[in-house]
């Protein structure tokens, strides 16, 4: 996050006995996850489903929002997601703020066909 203290949200996995533990870690003890941080899996999460599990750990699309409501280009340029194995999770996560943003728009303006 490009806020502040420059805040890291993470998701570590280790493979033991087979089975890849997977746990997401924030910098405040878990003060702001906001749900299961823990999952396991025998074989590597396919994209699709480390971003449920992240999401379903730590509200990423909620935190852009809340730093600057309804600015796209503040959202936008408030977080960064990288991956070494999942290259493509930066692009997937500006989709769905994109997203979220217009159904906030759409949702404030009914009248405006998008």
């Amino acid at each position: 996050m490009e806020s502040v203290t420059c805040d890291v949200t993470c998701v570590y996995a280790r493979l033991e006995d087979g089975v890849l533990h997977f746990r997401v870690v924030d910098e405040y003890e878990g003060d702001t996850l906001s749900g299961p941080a823990r999952c396991t899996s025998d074989k590597p999460l396919t994209l699709g489903e480390l971003v449920e599990f992240f999401d379903g750990a730590w509200p990423l699309q909620e935190v852009p929002d809340m730093n600057y409501p309804g600015s796209l280009r503040g959202m936008l340029g408030f977080f960064k997601a990288e991956s070494a194995f999942y290259p493509q999770i930066d692009g997937l996560y500006r989709q769905r703020v994109r997203k979220a943003c217009r159904a906030l728009r759409a949702a404030e303006r009914p009248d405006v066909v998008q």
